[in-house]
Order: C-alpha cells, then sequence, then structure tokens
C-alpha cells in the first residue's frame, strides 16, 4: 500500500457517531465550522458527491475541493493530489464511504465531538479500530483506540492547538502492525508523539 505522510481525517460527529440526517448535519455548530475552515484554508480537501451536494450552499473559497468517486482508486487520486499540491496536508471530509475508502491512508484525525444525541441516517465508520491505520493520537474533542495505552479518551478537549504544541511525554510505533504500540526513540520516522491531555 502505498505511504501518504500528511493526510487527515476531519469530522464532525454526534455523541453516538452521527454524521449525518437526509444529506445534510443534523446540527449547527459555528465554531465547528471556523475550525473547519482554518485547518483546510489553502488545501486540498476529498468529499464524497453526497457530501459535496450537502455543502453546496457554503462557500470553499481558498481550499481545492476534490469530489471522490468510488470508481476511483483512493491511493490515485491522493498521489495525483500531491503531485498538485507538494507539501500539503491532504484532509479527508467525508461521508461515511469516503472516510471508510480513504481511513487506511490517513495519519490523523480530527473529530470533533458535539452534543447532538437525535437521529441520523448515517453513522461514522469506527475509524480507531481499523489497526492497519497509524494514528497520531491528537484529536480535536475526542479520539479513541488509545484505550489500548489505558487512558480514557472518549472525550478530550478541543483545544487542539495546545495539544500540538504541547512537549510529548512518549513516543510510540506500531512495530508489527498490528495495533500494539511499543516505546520508540524521537528520530524514529515510525514514532508518533503521545500528548497529555
Amino acid at each position: 500500500m502505498a505511504r501518504f505522510e500528511n493526510v487527515n481525517i476531519i469530522a464532525a460527529v454526534g455523541k453516538n457517531g452521527q454524521l449525518g440526517l437526509d444529506g445534510g448535519m443534523p446540527w449547527y455548530d459555528a465554531n465547528d465550522l471556523a475550525f473547519f475552515r482554518e485547518r483546510t484554508m489553502g488545501c486540498p480537501v476529498i468529499m464524497g458527491s453526497v457530501t459535496m451536494k450537502a455543502l453546496a450552499s457554503r462557500r470553499f473559497a481558498g481550499r481545492a475541493i476534490h469530489v471522490w468517486r468510488r470508481d476511483v482508486e483512493p491511493a490515485a487520486l491522493l498521489q495525483s493530489i500531491c503531485i498538485s499540491f507538494p507539501g500539503k496536508p491532504i484532509w479527508i471530509a467525508g461521508g461515511r464511504r469516503t472516510y471508510e475508502a480513504f481511513m487506511p491512508y490517513a495519519r490523523r484525525a480530527f473529530v470533533t465531538l458535539t452534543d447532538y444525541t437525535g437521529n441520523a441516517d448515517t453513522i461514522m465508520p469506527p475509524l480507531w479500530q481499523r489497526p492497519e491505520v497509524n494514528w497520531e493520537r491528537i484529536a480535536h474533542a475526542h479520539a479513541a483506540r488509545i484505550s489500548s495505552m489505558g487512558a480514557d479518551v472518549a472525550r478530550l478537549t478541543r483545544r487542539v492547538h495546545e495539544l500540538e504544541k504541547a512537549e510529548p511525554v512518549a513516543w510510540l510505533r506500531d512495530v508489527d502492525g498490528t495495533g500494539s504500540l511499543h516505546p520508540a526513540a524521537k528520530d524514529d520516522p515510525g514514532a508518533f508523539p503521545v500528548r497529555r491531555i
């Protein structure tokens, strides 16, 4: 599988992983939309056609939107974007099938956990249960799969900038591809930082 260093998942979910309802988001969160804009500005953003239609009324000025079709291999699209936008972060912005397709290539996930508890017809796939994904454990509002390290991370703070600036307390690596984490040296290219919340 091709390796891409700067592919990121960005999403907002309800308390039970709700993503969408009737082709749209069942909540409005101005802070999260501002966060999305700030993170993705000047960068390529990949989304599925249904998500693009749902967001058609929103302005994406300053971002290069790539609508993913299921007949296109995710790796081929990522490779093309990397050539056109060298060194730029690539953001995967949904929906569910797009998240699932690009999940194996992602290095980080920024997921806003909203207070929404209502209905949904689209649920976020359980990203953290995919052992082939080498996640950096930096999150926007919540994360998971760090639970294998004994940490309670059902909810993290929304202060992403503080998390990213914080000095790592450890460096870990998935040495055998099974999701089993082991201590690693800071300069190990396969290591990722763990920061105290």
